[in-house]
Parts: structure tokens; C-alpha cells; sequence
């Protein structure tokens, strides 16, 4: 096994599910073998690290289109993902 990835967990800046302004509060670096997983209001960005190949799996549950978004902390934009 090998590779590594870094999650970066976010949060809300109100409880308002229209609010569009996020910031950080947490990483984590997982290693081969780690397993993570979420509740239905994670916000959290993947990135792979270094130069090994990185092969993840993902089991996702019922999903919920209209309720999910993909955020730009940039330009404090949202959209439906």
C-alpha cells in the first residue's frame, strides 16, 4: 500500500444553509489502511500527496443533490454539486 491523502475540513460561518462563507478548522493526513468517514453536513476537500500513485474507495449513501454544494472559499461562491 501506498500514498497519502490530506483532508481539510471546513465549517459554516452561521447555521444559515444559504451562507456561502466558509473557513478551515481541521486536517487530517491518511495513511494506507486509514479509513475516514462523514456526516451529511461534512464539508471537506481531498488532496493526494507526494509523488506515489494514490487509489482510494468511496461508499456513498442515499445522496441528496439539492442539499449538497461544492464551495469556492476564494470567491465565496456555492453551487449545487
Amino acid at each position: 500500500m501506498q500514498g497519502q491523502e490530506k483532508n481539510t475540513f471546513w465549517k459554516r460561518l452561521s447555521n444559515n444553509t444559504s451562507e456561502r462563507k466558509i473557513i478551515p478548522v481541521a486536517e487530517r493526513i491518511l495513511l494506507p489502511g486509514d479509513v475516514i468517514s462523514f456526516t451529511a453536513n461534512a464539508i471537506h476537500c481531498i488532496e493526494a500527496l507526494g509523488d506515489e500513485p494514490l487509489i482510494t474507495f468511496n461508499i456513498y449513501g442515499e445522496t441528496h443533490h439539492k442539499t449538497r454544494f461544492e464551495f469556492d472559499p476564494e470567491t465565496e461562491t456555492a453551487w449545487n454539486y
